[in-house]
């Protein structure tokens, strides 16, 4: 039986000819636009309530029947109407339950990234040519910053190993770094992206190798399984027919948002491969598959899958607004003060496109800086990044109505959403993509995508220490470039979420 791993789908760092293939599967598939805005619906708000009539006599004749007494009332008695407010009710069930003091705790949850610390975190270390100095740097602060964490690297070949190694005991010499007997390399004969996001989901205490459509390292597919080898406290584990990458989901102790791109991918798949998904229906219980649509038998898979946590589709019309949800929309750990609703930044074309405008016009020196320091932190192949990224986005207006859609959509399931600055698109090369989501929250720290750009980091990150965040900001020029940020580099393995830690 051929599965989505086996497939010889790679195109080196950047999306390339699969951004063309992508666009292919979706007009083959054609989501029905109008279930897959329902699917973006979390279910009730949390200030709604559900109104309940209770019969005071027939449950006064009940309880005397549990404790053996004979008193009996006619009639059924009065009745009385009650409001149960669910957010409230949820929140005080969360207070008496066990909080589970470790994700590896948590079987059958995608790992909750939006609060706790990281305990272990996984990187990838291959092929990046010009970009290493950048990547090298990221993965400094990383060590710095979380000096109680374990790190896992994998590297392609002895070499690479090697040349790791000697990085981390020049940063530990320097004083930069602590302890590193805790950062673990380990060499590998498979040949790695830097993308360690994306080609593995954590599940509680599994490292999970799911399905694909492509690869941008000929070796991704493996690092599930590299990761289990080396750290005997995680299990390699294989799911077919879920097609989320590690970049299109984000999740929260009660949610997995999920790009609608893994929606179509699993349709594609399934019609390939009719006798591979009469095996994970019966393993998954669907009883009702052939009265569902597409949509909704790929939805309940995925509802199966993650029993814990409600599964939320974003995109709109069946289009994710990015083609990995993670550089479009980032939920937080925290509550908006003033209303009590949990937060989502939402990025937003129009608010980036605006500061350059006015950057352009009223301070033409500044933004003509702005761009040579781009070009150098690019390696000089393009000259004018930001004037590239306006002029190409400028007139994109399904780009803007996609994430106001998703905002509001959102919005209207209850969360506080805020906007931060946005640009960037898979078919423009060597340019940075601007991003304020693709984050890592690390207890209160965040470490934050930044480009040089003080208008535009400014928006950004005013609003993540408007919510109390400590801001650990990274220059992700360079990497965005090849269409990814902080999150996509990075794979927490465990996080703990006891409240001293």
């Amino acid at each position: 039986m051929e599965i989505g791993n086996k497939r010889e789908n790679y195109e080196g760092m950047n999306l390339g000819k699969f951004s063309g293939e992508r666009e292919k599967i979706l007009k083959e598939v054609k989501l029905d636009p109008d279930k897959m805005d329902g699917f973006m619906k979390t279910g009730q708000k949390e200030d709604e309530g559900i109104k309940i009539v209770l019969d005071l006599g027939k449950l006064k004749n009940k309880f005397s029947k549990m404790s053996g007494k004979s008193e009996h009332m006619s009639g059924g008695g009065e009745k009385r109407e009650i409001t149960i407010n669910t957010g409230l009710a949820r929140k005080a069930i969360d207070k008496l339950l066990k909080k589970h003091d470790s994700s590896l705790e948590m079987n059958d949850y995608m790992i909750p990234a939006n609060k706790g610390h990281v305990k272990h975190m996984c990187l990838t270390f291959g092929r990046l040519g010009s970009m290493e100095s950048n990547y090298l740097e990221a993965m400094k602060t990383f060590i710095a910053k979380m000096p109680a964490a374990k790190f896992t690297i994998l590297t392609s070949g002895e070499w690479n190993k090697e040349k790791i190694q000697n990085f981390v005991n020049q940063w530990a010499k320097e004083g930069t770094i602590s302890n590193p007997e805790r950062v673990q390399i380990t060499a590998s004969d498979n040949d790695f992206s830097i993308w360690a996001q994306d080609s593995t989901l954590v599940v509680g205490n599994n490292v999970v190798e799911q399905d694909r459509m492509w690869f941008p390292g000929r070796g991704d597919g493996s690092v599930a399984s590299e990761i289990a080898k080396v750290n005997p406290e995680v299990k390699h584990k294989k799911m077919e027919g879920i097609f989320i990458d590690g970049g299109n989901q984000l999740a929260t102790d009660d949610a997995v948002f999920v790009g609608s791109d893994a929606v179509a991918f699993a349709i594609k798949d399934m019609k390939q491969y009719p006798s591979k998904y009469n095996k994970i229906l019966g393993e998954l219980k669907i009883d009702n598959a052939k009265s569902l649509s597409q949509e909704e038998l790929v939805k309940t898979m995925m509802d199966r899958t993650f029993p814990h946590q409600k599964v939320v589709v974003i995109g709109h019309k069946g289009e994710q607004p990015a083609f990995h949800i993670d550089m479009a929309m980032t939920p937080l750990g925290k509550l908006d003060p003033e209303t009590g609703k949990k937060v989502i930044t939402v990025g937003d074309p129009s608010m980036a496109l605006n500061i350059l405008k006015d950057l352009k016009e009223k301070s033409p020196k500044k933004f003509a800086s702005y761009e040579k320091s781009l070009n150098e932190k690019l390696g000089g192949y393009t000259e004018k990044p930001l004037e590239g990224l306006f002029e190409h986005l400028k007139d994109d207006k399904a780009l803007q109505e996609n994430f106001d859609a998703v905002a509001k959509g959102l919005e209207d399931s209850g969360y506080k959403i805020e906007r931060v600055p946005y640009l960037g698109s898979s078919s423009l090369r060597s340019h940075p993509w601007i991003t304020y989501n693709n984050s890592v929250v690390d207890g209160n720290n965040i470490f934050i995508p930044n480009f040089g750009v003080p208008e535009l980091d400014n928006a950004g990150n005013g609003v993540y220490k408007k919510y109390g965040y400590d801001l650990i900001p990274l220059d992700m020029t360079a990497i965005s470039s090849l269409q990814g940020a902080i999150n996509c580099i990075t794979k927490v393995i465990e996080r703990d979420y006891t409240e001293t830690a």
